[in-house]
């Protein structure tokens, strides 16, 4: 058909009403962690960032692209279009000034199909709605297109044929509607149009298109506001299918009794599940109160794909008065999240309403009610008033990066009605913002809820004739807004393979400092400021080997305050290059290996005590290194404490690092004492004896391990998330991976194999201290660990796995040990195959909820008290069975607690609510490795919902109707 007789139907009229169901939750704010960097621009008058993209141009690498608009420099003052592209570190790589009286709104990358950038599309406004298509290493155009129907574009994504879809307002009599329009672009009419959709009608209404998406079908999501149906404004989301056809819409209403408001949708995705297949959409936006406060709410609406139909909306927002919070951009992480980002308002002391602009991560689940929930992970805010002494920052854009950061783009400004000035972040997954742009904590929201109607609009569609667009030539104009505020933590560059001539001050990589330690000097006095208080600074580090040992076994790694230090670095090929990285996700710690090695050199002939030691109190961070060579055999001691690394009175962060041949005293790779660090995803494996050491990973206890002691500044003890320890060895007592002692330690989503001591093969819990909190294991897998005497692997031992080692003290909080699967462990005795609980003293207390201990050869759980103070462990919600010659002991005839459990036998446990002694599966891999319920598990539903986690061991979340063991049963588990 003609694109002069192309029909625009107009569909407003199957619009959905309703209200709003409300969900309150609650904000908190994490201390600031690994920020990366905030850029704020600044010119002579009203300049903004209005949409950001992650790119990756096959010239230029990895990029930000950006797209706004300025007035600082047309000699009219009129506005010019700005699009530029910025570096992974922050610096331009070309920014281009485009037109007068020009708009941009939406910048879309055009990729191809291995993802490289191909080009550009900008969506705005000149004379009516325009598109643009420009050049990545250059912002050259490729060609323009201007609509003077169409009012303006906001919104504009690629189609995968060449053609560009774009959204926005049209103008109509007495207001504007929603348009959305698909180009047809040929030889003969480069302004072409295949199909457009008007939703609306005017006639006083102010209707607009906010944000388009394109979906995994080929069609498209709208979000924006209309007025057809409230004088305040509803919030629109519709559907089309690739040829523009209609297939859904919904509106949430602005009207929720008694109070009224404005709705405005300003951004829509579709939603992916656990498994990355499509699940539906999220619009979020703003919610105006028109109680005579004008306080906002941030709404977030989620739609069901088939038909739009709501599944959940929830407003959060402030309680007070002049308080309010709106979004204006989402995506979806990685790991599912939803990262969501605007702006937090609140009164200040002075006369003008303090803004900052707002980031949070949100993770939606099923509570154990079965009814949808959110999870608020955490929110940071930027303070604006360090950018200038400025009062306002908003946030209009936000992106992803492949390995899971955000980049925001937006703008500040020291009043509402003054000029503004451009904004640009780049932040890590935690969407860390750098220390000194932190703001303290805003109120908790207020709870509210709210009960709504769908209701259907029957009314027949209308249609009308579009205008076909016109091609224009131009020039860009290279231009670039000065830097006015540069908020980053420092950088400091690391090489150990630089030619010793080439070796400088750190700042690039050319230039880079060969010793590990004089590299984290050099950033610790980078960050101390006028006050004497510490800073933030990374150190980056290229592979190789960084030896230790100097002189003296004393000699160590000692991180300092304020520094984070990250190996895994390229290091580039010499001669031509000593390094690329231009930002932390740049680097592969897995694939460009960085070893810190206690030793004198390759062949050693003399080892250090501890290979690094983390500071005081105040943060650091190792991260993507081996720790190997260490060696605490040195006097009575700390110098006994920690081969790999010791912390005392210290919290830092080590993560993604693996430790090996590291031999100590207590803990073989890493003693905590009085501290409370953060081991995330790391690696403890087996140390070599030394001839000269001749021990195990440990002598007494921790092979990998040792916690002694809390955090006297916060009362809490280390934490242990997703790590892996196979083969440790503690060769005397206990813990042949950890041992705790007086710590309310955390271990999360770990694995052990193969581990062993006397005492608790893979982990033993010592004595703790009454009112400090006790320990913790959940999520875990304890497979083949062992507990025997070292000289002798079939005598003596208790508690395979896991054994609670209580004496001396008194305390009432439990241990306990959750969703955790516990398979072939075993003993040189029969105590505790798979757990062990003695008691020596005192009345200590260990609980087991949803665990699954299947298979141990030498037994099940066993319990031990040498005086009738004693508490036995109590059993919840679990699974026992096959488990050598017992399944629990005591039975619970003979004094255990056991409550809704599968318990083979019986054991005497009948008289206790829910048990059972039915087989849990008859598939037999049940027994051999995978311990999931098949579809007529008498253990489906079946345990007590009050006490079962949130999530199963595979982190599911689990039904109104949990099951017993680790492992939730879902259907689909048979398909």
């Amino acid at each position: 058909m003609p694109n002069s007789q192309l029909e625009i139907t107009r569909i407003g009229s199957r619009m959905i009403r309703g209200g709003i169901l409300l969900f309150g939750l609650f904000f908190f704010h994490p201390e600031s962690a690994e920020a990366q960097w905030v850029n704020a621009y600044s010119a002579s008058q009203n300049d903004v960032v209005e949409s950001v993209a992650w790119v990756d141009e096959p010239t230029l690498g990895k990029a930000i692209a950006i797209a706004g608009h300025s007035n600082s420099f047309s000699e009219d003052d009129s506005t010019q279009a700005w699009v530029a592209l910025i570096d992974p570190g922050g610096d331009y790589l070309w920014s281009n000034l485009y037109g007068l009286s020009t708009l941009a709104q939406a910048i879309s990358p055009v990729v191809d199909e291995a993802g490289l950038l191909q080009s550009l599309a900008v969506a705005g406004f000149r004379n009516g709605a325009w598109l643009m298509e420009i050049k990545p290493d250059t912002g050259d155009v490729s060609w323009q297109c201007e609509y003077p129907g169409l009012s303006i574009a906001n919104a504009v994504v690629p189609t995968g044929d060449g053609q560009f879809v774009f959204a926005g307002s049209v103008t109509e009599p007495g207001g504007s509607a929603v348009f959305v329009a698909k180009t047809l672009r040929t030889a003969f009419n480069p302004c072409g149009l295949s199909w457009i959709e008007v939703f609306g009608e005017g006639d006083d209404e102010t209707d607009e298109a906010m944000a388009i998406s394109a979906t995994s079908d080929g069609g498209y999501i709208v979000a924006g506001t209309t007025r057809r149906y409230s004088a305040n404004g509803d919030g629109i989301v519709f559907k089309l299918s690739p040829d523009g056809t209609p297939q859904w819409q919904s509106t949430l209403s602005s009207t929720i009794s008694p109070v009224n408001g404005h709705v405005d949708f300003q951004d829509v995705i579709e939603v992916r599940d656990s498994e990355g297949y499509p699940d539906g959409y999220l619009a979020v936006g703003s919610f105006w109160f028109l109680d005579g406060g004008w306080d906002l709410n941030m709404v977030l609406t989620r739609l069901n794909p088939a038909d739009g139909s709501e599944r959940w909306t929830k407003l959060l927002g402030y309680g007070d008065d002049g308080e309010s919070v709106s979004a204006f951009g989402v995506v979806q992480s990685p790991d599912g999240a939803f990262s969501i980002v605007g702006d937090g308002r609140s009164p200040p002391p002075g006369p003008w309403i303090h803004e900052d602009l707002l980031i949070l991560k949100a993770r939606e689940y099923v509570d154990g009610l079965g009814q949808p929930s959110l999870e608020i992970e955490w929110q940071h805010e930027l303070n604006s008033g360090e950018i200038g002494d400025n009062e306002f920052a908003w946030a209009r854009s936000v992106t992803g990066t492949p390995g899971g950061g955000l980049i925001v783009g937006g703008f500040y400004s020291n009043a509402p009605f003054m000029d503004k000035d451009p904004l640009l972040m780049r932040l890590n997954e935690e969407g860390d913002i750098p220390p000194d742009c932190l703001v303290d904590a805003n109120p908790s929201l207020e709870e509210t809820f709210h009960d709504y109607v769908l209701e259907p609009i029957l009314d027949e569609p209308e249609s009308v004739t579009p205008t076909a667009g016109t091609e224009t030539a131009e020039t860009p104009t290279p231009q670039v807004l000065l830097l006015r505020y540069g908020c980053s933590p420092c950088v400091k560059h690391v090489n150990v393979n630089i030619p010793p001539e080439m070796a400088g001050d750190g700042e690039t990589w050319e230039t880079a400092i060969a010793d590990l330690q004089e590299g984290i000097d050099a950033a610790e006095a980078e960050i101390i400021g006028p006050s004497g208080g510490p800073g933030y600074c990374e150190v980056w580090v290229a592979r190789g080997d960084y030896y230790v040992y100097d002189d003296d076994p004393s000699n160590t790694i000692q991180m300092k305050a304020g520094v984070h230090v990250y190996g895994g670095f390229s290091g580039g090929t010499p001669p031509d290059s000593y390094g690329w990285e231009g930002s932390r996700d740049d680097r592969n710690w897995e694939w460009n290996v960085t070893r810190i090695i206690g030793a004198d050199g390759p062949t050693p002939t003399a080892r250090v005590h501890h290979v690094v030691t983390a500071p005081i109190t105040n943060p650091s961070t190792l991260d993507g290194f081996h720790v190997l060579g260490g060696r605490a055999n040195g006097d009575p001691g700390l110098d006994r404490w920690g081969g790999g690394m010791v912390n005392v009175f210290s919290s830092p962060k080590i993560a993604n690092c693996t430790f090996y041949d590291n031999i100590a005293w207590w803990g073989g790779a890493m003693a905590n004492v009085f501290a409370a660090p953060d081991v995330v995803s790391c690696t403890f494996k087996t140390s070599h004896n030394d001839p000269g050491f001749n021990q195990p990973n440990a002598a007494f206890a921790g092979g990998a391990i040792f916690n002694w002691g809390w955090a006297p500044w916060s009362g809490d003890g280390p934490t242990v998330d997703g790590c892996t320890f196979a083969d440790n060895y503690a060769k005397y007592y206990y813990g042949g991976a950890i041992h705790n002692q007086n710590s309310p330690a955390e271990i999360v989503d770990s694995t052990f194999i193969g581990n062993h001591a006397y005492a608790g093969g893979a982990v033993s819990i010592g004595q703790t201290v009454d009112g400090m909190g006790a320990p913790s294991i959940e999520a875990c897998t304890f497979n083949d660990n062992v507990a025997s005497r070292w000289w002798d692997t079939n005598n003596g031992g208790f508690g395979g796995a896991t054994a609670a080692f209580f004496g001396q003290y008194v305390y009432s909080e439990y241990t306990t040990v959750e969703n955790s699967l516990f398979d072939n462990n075993s003993t040189g005795s029969q105590t505790g195959g798979a757990i062990a609980a003695v008691t020596l003293s005192g009345t200590p207390k260990v609980s087991l909820v949803n665990c699954t201990i299947a298979d141990n050869w030498t037994g099940g759980v066993s319990w031990y008290a040498e005086s009738t103070s004693g508490a036995p462990p109590v059993v919840y919600n679990s699974i026992l069975w096959t488990n050598g010659p017992y399944e629990i002991s005591p039975d619970c005839d003979s004094g255990a607690i056991v409550y809704y459990t599968d318990v083979m036998g019986g054991a005497g446990c009948e008289g206790f609510a829910g048990n059972l002694g039915d087989d849990p599966a008859d598939d037999p891999d049940f027994g051999s490795g995978t311990y999931h319920l098949e579809w007529d598990s008498p253990c489906i539903d079946t345990a007590n919902p009050a006490a079962a986690p949130l999530t199963d061991l595979d982190g599911e979340y689990r039904d109104s109707l949990p099951d017993m063991g680790a492992y939730e049963f879902f259907p689909e588990e048979e398909e």
